[in-house]
């Protein structure tokens, strides 16, 4: 059996049934939630100051959750890992990575790694995010050599809302995104309700969707040195 800690915010509530519908049985996963101080509405710098809080909320979480040696650490968050582009990820993981020696999978390095795998370049991102977010994190996978052709944002309040997006919104953001000028489209934000539509996605869009969800399982378990074919849900996690 293969251990995970998974690391995760109090009101997401896609994580723990993704990872249910996709992990193999022999992977076991244990959840760390954790709760940021969310700053009053409209002060200025307010989702900067969010940011900062949920990454001090991730490293007591982390901390936490290395204490019982898992064979890998899943950080199940989403717009925290991928701002500051590619050097902000970096300098995220390697701040918990002084904390334990245990793997560590952030959802932007995850997505990458998937992408690298999936062989594709040219992408289409979807996001629930406000503006702010999705520039950084459309600036990541510039800066990480992808071609992002299209972007579409739901413009989501909070995880909450995320959560509300419905199947026939899904399936129009991803129908604004397919085209046969794209390799794939990734999907960022850990409480959107993708990976258990991903099939019927998949086969709208024609291309492999990179979900969040499925990236971090499937970079946790290559990582863990889990090297068979996980599952046959969505193109990614159904490759060896």
């Amino acid at each position: 059996m293969t251990n995970f800690n998974v690391v995760l915010p109090a009101a997401n509530s896609a994580v723990e049934r993704d990872f249910a519908r996709l992990g193999a049985e022999s992977m076991h996963f244990d959840f760390h939630r954790f709760a940021a101080d969310i700053p009053e509405p409209g002060i200025p710098g307010g989702f900067l100051q969010l940011l900062g809080n949920t990454r001090k909320a991730v490293r007591e979480a982390v901390r936490r959750a290395a204490e019982s040696k898992p064979d890998g650490l899943i950080i199940a968050t989403s717009a925290e890992t991928f701002w500051g582009g590619v050097a902000g990820n970096a300098e995220f993981e390697s701040r918990l990575s002084e904390l334990t020696d245990v793997n560590i999978t952030t959802g932007a390095s995850a997505c990458d790694a998937a992408l690298i795998h999936l062989q594709a370049a040219k992408i289409a991102l979807l996001t629930p995010y406000p503006v702010n977010a999705e520039r950084e994190t459309r600036t990541f996978f510039d800066e990480a050599g992808y071609d992002v052709v299209r972007v579409h944002d739901l413009r989501c309040r909070d995880a909450e809302s995320i959560a509300e997006i419905t199947d026939t919104q899904l399936l129009d953001a991803i129908q604004i995104l397919a085209g046969d000028d794209i390799d794939a489209i990734v999907q960022v934000g850990t409480n959107l309700n993708v990976v258990s539509h991903i099939e019927s996605l998949e086969e709208s869009a024609q291309v492999p969707i990179v979900a969040i969800n499925a990236a971090s399982l499937w970079h946790a378990a290559r990582s863990a040195g889990i090297t068979h074919q996980l599952t046959t849900t969505g193109m990614l996690l159904s490759t060896r």
